[in-house]
């Protein structure tokens, strides 16, 4: 799994590379770009995926997993504490001119941030505003670093469990705070992360091709 752009004419002797040294291995190789937003995920995250089986284990043609559905940030917040305040800006400066930036533009298309949830990446420059109304951009390792996006119906940033919700985890499943690793560390890792629906999608489908499973199991989304 890598970033999009590896997908693109700029990297494309690089794919090609990967893909004939693999092919070259003795595997069937398979590439293509999933976005994490169509398969139960609040975050759109574009990424590509490498699949390569064993020619001489390959038991069926491996198919990508169709996009099943998509989810609202909304339902995978925590819920409201007596400190969250709706419409409540950064305390930076650039934190307040994104925010403003984006609750404006929101405004004029019929969305009030203090209902719907406007996440908004506080800590870029102008040229790389990122804003997702009801649902997330792509968490990347800085990012998650730094806090994550702003979330308007709260007044704050997302809280660790709700970056781990971003990506597919349960936050039971990320016990950091007894492994003694800070936030700024696990947000850092979170945005380094796959998104867990889209990587057991492709599994399930990969287990099956290399005739590892019986029969085709579809994976079940939390």
């Amino acid at each position: 799994e890598n970033v999009d752009s590896l997908n693109s004419a700029r990297f494309a002797p690089v794919l090609k590379g990967v893909v004939r040294a693999l092919e070259n291995a003795g595997y069937n190789v398979y590439h293509s770009v999933l976005d994490s937003s169509g398969y139960m995920v609040p975050q759109i995250r574009k990424r590509i995926f490498v699949v390569a089986i064993r020619q001489d284990s390959a038991r069926h043609d491996f198919v990508w997993p169709e996009p099943v559905g998509s989810v609202t940030v909304a339902k995978y917040l925590d819920p409201p504490t007596a400190s969250d305040k709706p419409g409540r800006l950064p305390s930076t400066d650039r934190g307040k001119e994104r925010c403003k930036t984006a609750y404006a533009k929101v405004f004029a298309e019929g969305v009030d941030p203090r209902k719907t949830p406007v996440l908004v990446d506080v800590d870029c420059s102008p040229q790389f505003a990122a804003v997702g109304v009801n649902i997330a951009r792509t968490l990347t390792r800085s990012r998650g670093a730094t806090g994550g996006p702003w979330v308007s119906t709260r007044g704050r940033r997302v809280t660790v469990s709700e970056m781990c919700r971003l990506q597919g985890f349960l936050a039971r499943e990320v016990p950091w705070e007894a492994a003694g690793v800070t936030e700024r560390q696990i947000g850092a890792m979170l945005g380094n992360s796959v998104a867990v629906p889209v990587i057991g999608a492709v599994v399930a489908e990969a287990l099956y091709a290399g005739g590892l499973t019986s029969h085709r199991h579809a994976f079940k989304y939390a």
